[in-house]
């Protein structure tokens, strides 16, 4: 088992996002040629979009906002694993996390004594591979597999478009402490949010999508990198986030609102 640590995880995806919009000008000249083709294409390629592997129990949705990432899920054993996917140029690696720990952090926000939380996911498994996107079908062929996960894998994936997702809101979730309000969807509940939130002087769309199998998210704003990762907790119709305490680090977020928690309460959108 995997214990992933938070800046470095952030670190990687942030250079994941900057190489692959990089990417019609680096890698080989074989990677060159196959992402004119389209034949690489990333998941922001896809936005709303659900796919299904033919080999085993697992969903990958491609998120709209989420950029280089794809959030799903993968069944095994009588256990649903959150499952985290993407890469650059012809890699598209497979991160398997089995929950999220979450425990009071020593750190706080200098303006203020709100207290914040400290989370790390655990990955029970990785699955790296190389992908081809022919005929609406995208092809993993295996690289590497590690974690205490058995899974048993053949040398190839298949990923099957099913349909659309995120076209119909379930809720709107409205924040009591800051201009705020993000929405849940039907078909992707306890995995993605969208809203719109007050950000550098201006209200700009949110997205958020479930990092750790433990109800703890990453929310980007559409004109940034990370904005905030928050851990939520439901109460009573009551949604309650809890900042992870890397929010403090403004090297890596982009979150200005010094507060440590936030209280949404539900409305049925129009």
């Amino acid at each position: 088992m995997r214990i992933m640590t938070k800046k470095l995880i952030c670190v990687i995806l942030s250079l994941l996002t900057m190489l692959t919009f990089l990417c019609s000008c680096g890698g080989s000249p074989r990677i060159r040629w196959l992402w004119r083709q389209g034949k690489l294409p990333t998941p922001e390629d896809f936005p709303n979009t659900k796919w299904v592997c033919r080999e085993m129990d697992m969903t990958l949705y491609m998120l709209e906002g989420i950029f280089s990432r794809a959030a799903g899920e993968l069944k095994i054993g009588g256990k649903t694993y959150r499952v985290i996917a993407g890469g650059l140029y012809d890699y598209f690696d497979i991160s398997i996390i089995s929950t999220t720990t979450v425990s009071e952090s020593d750190l706080r926000f200098e303006e203020c004594d709100d207290t914040l939380v400290n989370c790390t996911e655990y990955e029970a498994g990785f699955i790296g591979t190389t992908y081809l996107y022919e005929n609406g079908v995208i092809t993993c062929t295996l690289r590497e597999q590690t974690g205490e996960l058995d899974l048993d894998l053949p040398n190839k994936l298949h990923f099957d478009k099913v349909g659309t997702i995120n076209q119909q809101p379930e809720a709107r979730w409205y924040a009591q402490e800051l201009d705020m309000y993000i929405e849940s969807f039907t078909d992707t509940s306890g995995i993605y949010f969208k809203g719109e939130m007050m950000h550098k002087g201006k209200m700009e769309i949110i997205y958020g999508y479930e990092i750790g199998n433990n109800n703890f998210y990453r929310f980007k704003s559409r004109n940034s990198s990370s904005l905030v990762d928050l851990y939520f907790e439901y109460r009573d119709g009551v949604l309650i986030a809890h900042v992870e305490d890397d929010a403090t680090e403004p090297h890596f977020y982009s979150w200005e609102n010094k507060v440590g928690t936030i209280t949404f309460r539900q409305a049925q959108p129009e």
